[in-house]
């Protein structure tokens, strides 16, 4: 709500939770560092050795099923974008659908879905080798 604020209507467009929205956000991320923190290092308490490739599966096996039924439904339900094209198949399964986005919105060709917050996380991820 906050962002929305700043980068697009510049005005309280929801009252005063346009105000604080912005606490939304950076609770998420206090949450998400806890808990991926804690599902990378929890082993090492535990006098476990620390499992990269354990730990890649168990984010792999929780977050992309429902990343492919999403697109899946996009995809097969073009309706569910609005009246808007989304980006090319490719730009899914390569995580790049927001690339070239202004800040803001999407260009009014094309929407980039519910996923691109996953494409910005996983752009990340790859270029910083985070977990």
């Amino acid at each position: 709500m906050y962002h929305y604020q700043v980068f697009v209507s510049q005005e309280a467009t929801f009252g005063w939770l346009s105000e604080v929205g912005w606490v939304g956000v950076d609770l998420f991320f206090v949450l998400s560092g806890y808990l991926i923190a804690n599902g990378l290092l929890g082993g090492l308490v535990r006098g476990q050795a620390l499992d990269l490739g354990g730990f890649y599966a168990r984010r792999m096996f929780r977050t992309w099923p429902v990343y492919w039924l999403v697109l899946a439904a996009y995809f097969l339900a073009p309706a569910l974008m609005g009246g808007k094209t989304p980006p090319p198949l490719w730009r899914f399964l390569t995580f790049t659908q927001n690339w070239g986005l202004g800040l803001g919105c999407a260009p009014a060709r094309h929407h980039p879905g519910p996923a691109a917050g996953a494409a910005a996380q996983g752009a990340g991820r790859a270029v910083l080798h985070c977990p």
